[in-house]
């Protein structure tokens, strides 16, 4: 039947975005870091799910990113700006440091760096499309460091 069908294929985008983000998680996992930090790693992507039914969507398209750095939790959301620029405003929970916190987001033909608010609320204004890291930086010292792919 159609209505059968419909819920088969509501399935097979959701089995295929939580293979996708299965694949990105066991990824990040498994690379190896210089130097003993804590790599991020994916816990969700709002890239691979599909719209829940019955969910409006925005009027901009957002993407939602979720990063785990052991206790730490790091959310991402992205605004497109342009065609090939976002807004990332992020936040960090579980930081156990008072000190300030910087963020850097180093990519092949840009890098950029702020610094989080009391409430470890940060924002990059006009990021490019391309490969970053991100890395957390509080005292000098390198929290964690994750790929960020816009």
């Amino acid at each position: 039947s159609a209505g059968n069908l419909e819920e088969q294929t509501e399935w097979s985008l959701v089995n295929s975005a939580a293979h996708d983000l299965l694949d990105r998680m066991l990824e990040d996992t498994t690379k190896k870091s210089d130097y003993e930090v804590l790599l991020g790693v994916v816990t969700y992507d709002s890239a691979l799910l599909p719209e829940p039914e019955g969910v409006r969507p925005a009027g901009i398209s957002t993407r939602r990113l979720k990063y785990a750095f052991g206790d730490m939790t790091l959310v991402l959301s992205l605004y497109p700006v342009c065609l090939k620029a976002f807004e990332i405003i992020g936040r960090i929970s579980g930081l156990k440091y008072e000190s300030g916190l910087d963020v850097t987001l180093s990519g092949a033909r840009k890098s950029f760096t702020v610094v989080a608010n009391e409430h470890r609320i940060f924002r990059f204004k006009n990021v490019p499309i391309q490969s970053y890291k991100l890395k957390l930086v509080t005292g000098g010292n390198l929290l964690g460091e994750a790929e960020l792919r816009i």
